[in-house]
């Protein structure tokens, strides 16, 4: 059985508001739909809108499962 490696993907722009986070979750959730095992990271420490946008996605489902 062969071995896969990792693969990265690293999106940025300096320019806020340039939809790195919208990108970023539409690709991690495809990559995921595909079945690839996927982690993200948010390494935004000040504005964090990655995970703010994870967490919106999440209360959202929860409320309208």
């Amino acid at each position: 059985m062969g071995t896969r490696s990792a693969h990265v993907i690293v999106l940025g722009n300096e320019k806020g508001g340039s939809g790195k986070s919208t990108t970023a979750f539409h690709l991690a959730c495809l990559l995921m739909y595909q079945g690839f095992k996927v982690a993200t990271v948010d390494v935004d420490s000040r504005q964090q809108t990655f995970t703010h946008y994870v967490e919106n996605r999440r209360n959202w489902a929860m409320r309208h499962d």
